[in-house]
């Protein structure tokens, strides 16, 4: 079962050593299809969706992560993408997600072309609610990589 290592990874009083190993068996569990993207974003559906900004963070990140995992490997339907997208958009005003952001948009749009509408509506969202200069370069470089 991934869910506890979902919890595992989210947990930012875990050792980076526990969090990294959470990481990498919840990678291999989706990149080998035992567990399928919409069940994982289901299992981070507390830390996606809580008030706390390390919390909110850190799961925004983990799908982030296996979004990266699976982006050579598998290529998404619009309807999946559009989502993604969406989804995205809506953690453009969150401050806290903000490098998660962009490495999931990177991870979403390097290896396939998403819907004209879904990176629209992202662009549109990062430069109304994202103070680009205001993150660190390695940041600032990803959305940069990402939205070209």
């Amino acid at each position: 079962m991934v869910e506890p290592l979902t919890q595992t990874y989210c947990d930012v009083l875990q050792s980076d050593m526990a969090r990294e190993a959470a990481l990498k068996r919840v990678v291999q569990s989706v990149v080998s299809g035992n567990t399928s993207l919409p069940e994982l974003i289901v299992m981070l559906q507390k830390p996606l969706t809580s008030t706390d900004d390390l919390l909110r963070s850190a799961g925004t990140m983990l799908l982030a992560h296996v979004l990266e995992a699976l982006s050579p490997a598998r290529t998404m339907d619009d309807a999946i993408l559009r989502t993604l997208s969406d989804f995205f958009a809506a953690r453009a005003d969150d401050y806290s997600c903000a490098e998660a952001l962009g490495l999931a948009l990177l991870a979403l749009w390097s290896h396939q072309s998403p819907p004209a509408e879904a990176t629209a509506t992202v662009a549109r969202a990062v430069c109304e609610h994202v103070r680009v200069p205001a993150l660190p370069q390695r940041v600032r470089m990803t959305f940069l990589r990402a939205l070209t």
